[in-house]
């Protein structure tokens, strides 16, 4: 009997492995998706003519937003897209793996039995797959940066300095969001793993003058800043629909911005643009300072406990709200909240049932809805899947996981008879 029950896992196993290989070779084969990849090869290639990679025309109508050192690092495989694109997916799905694996090890499973082990996780990959899949549909980078963000955390207080920093260095000259990390360094008084982060940060800048030439890369620089200013009035004030982030949200309630398509106004006051910016960057500013909260304690710390992880979850969770220019993809770095919350909320369920712990979990599922796929054009029509980004459902439900975070002390789970 358990030869057999063994056959049927492996056997279950080798079709979800061969089912994930179909789906990645269709995501690279350009034919049936493409993806954003493509953009950042495409830049690989107009690097060494000496273009500028961030001027029109941009390939499929996508700026490329990313670094020069990037697209230096792509020019061995910018002929070969669909290989390229297949190994980069390959690699992605590593990295959640890897990811999921660092995130398990801040959690003490001994206050959950296996039937809650499996719900938690359940749960948590239920709330995920959604963006995991989109990124991978697309091409995205976003898995790679969530694994650096960990990866160098890990590194970090193995006392593996050197990796750490340029594993965090590469990530922020990449695609700059992994830039969260160095406050939190500075915070947690880690000045070595600062500094060494933010001398390859400068070298890495730097670096591609060597391939491609010191006047060049400095003017690559140059544009490259010019387009991710976060001063820009394009990253101030977002009127796609698409924008779920506070740049995004705010415009939509607080102005008279219009969609084509969309007739019905979402506005309940008209500010103007000035106004509106400023209400934007208060915002932004709070809630970034709002991380001195959960960093409170441990000062000196890289301790795997509840009381850090959450503190990195919230600085994670604040990535697509506060950066401007984030679409869907990026929020696939409330992962580490959403595990965070429902592992607070399962051990509680399993260890005292009183009606304020039944509110939370019944308020939390409410939220949680928005992050599963049963949120998808294909599952409830492309009509309502517009009209939810249109009224920003989703950037409003990761704004309100941030109540739950604060409520959600880590000494409930840690003594769960005290909650």
């Amino acid at each position: 009997m358990n030869k057999v029950s063994s056959d049927n896992k492996k056997i279950k196993f080798l079709l979800c492995f061969a089912l994930a290989m179909v789906y990645v070779f269709l995501c690279a084969n350009s034919v049936y998706y493409g993806g954003d990849f493509e953009v950042y090869l495409n830049a690989a290639q107009r690097i060494q003519s000496e273009s500028n990679i961030y001027a029109a025309p941009h390939f499929k109508d996508l700026q490329y937003y990313y670094s020069p050192l990037f697209a230096t690092l792509l020019i061995p495989f910018s002929n070969h897209w669909m290989i390229t694109e297949l190994l980069w997916l390959l690699l992605s799905g590593g990295c959640f793996v890897r990811t999921c694996y660092l995130i398990q090890n801040y959690f003490d499973l001994s206050p959950l039995r296996p039937k809650g082990q499996l719900l938690w996780a359940g749960i948590s990959l239920l709330l995920v797959i959604r963006f995991v899949l989109y990124n991978i549909s697309t091409i995205q980078i976003t898995l790679f940066l969530l694994w650096v963000i960990f990866e160098s955390i890990q590194l970090f207080g193995s006392s593996r300095l050197l990796w750490g920093a340029v594993l965090l260095a590469l990530g922020i000259n990449i695609k700059v969001l992994p830039i969260i990390l160095l406050p939190y360094l500075l915070y947690r008084a880690r000045f070595n793993a600062f500094i060494c982060t933010v001398f390859f940060v400068v070298l890495f800048l730097y670096l591609p003058r060597v391939f491609i030439g010191a006047e060049y890369n400095s003017y690559l620089l140059s544009e490259w800043w010019n387009i991710i200013n976060p001063l820009n009035k394009e990253h101030v004030i977002e009127a796609d629909i698409n924008s779920q982030s506070i740049v995004g949200i705010i415009p939509a309630f607080f102005t008279d911005i219009s969609i084509e398509g969309f007739t019905r106004q979402r506005n309940f006051v008209n500010y103007t643009a000035p106004q509106v910016a400023s209400i934007i960057n208060f915002l932004r500013l709070f809630l970034v300072a709002f991380t001195l909260y959960f960093l409170r304690r441990p000062f000196r710390s890289y301790s795997h406990n509840l009381q850090e992880f959450r503190a990195i979850a919230y600085m994670c969770l604040l990535v697509p709200l506060v950066f401007p220019h984030q679409q869907k993809y990026s929020f696939l770095f409330l992962f580490p909240m959403l595990c965070y919350l429902w592992y607070y909320a399962v051990v509680l369920l399993q260890h005292r049932r009183s009606p304020r712990i039944i509110a939370y979990i019944i308020m939390l599922s409410i939220i949680s809805v928005v992050f599963t796929p049963l949120i998808g054009a294909d599952l409830i029509g492309r009509y309502a899947y517009d009209w939810i980004h249109y009224y920003k459902i989703l950037g409003l439900a990761a704004l309100a996981l941030i109540p739950f975070a604060v409520f959600s002390r880590p000494s409930h789970v840690e003594r769960p008879g005290a909650a």
